[in-house]
């Protein structure tokens, strides 16, 4: 909260309201949030992040059905 955008409290549109007049009182503030929202997503989303994970899950299941391959036969 306020660190990466403003975390408004859920079905509450008073809060959500408040949340997006103090980044429009307070561009600073929303310009600091803006960019380290950015530098979180690309942490965690960025394709030189993911995909290594991607490759790892499939990998990992691979093994797992070769090795049940393995012991039924």
């Amino acid at each position: 909260h306020l660190e990466t955008g403003y975390l408004a409290r859920p079905y509450d549109s008073q809060d959500l309201a408040r949340g997006i007049e103090a980044v429009i009182l307070d561009q600073s503030a929303g310009r600091r949030m803006g960019c380290r929202a950015r530098e979180v997503a690309l942490a965690r989303w960025d394709p030189e992040v993911v995909v290594p994970r991607y490759l790892s899950v499939y990998r990992q299941a691979i093994e797992e059905q070769v090795d049940t391959k393995t012991r039924v036969e």
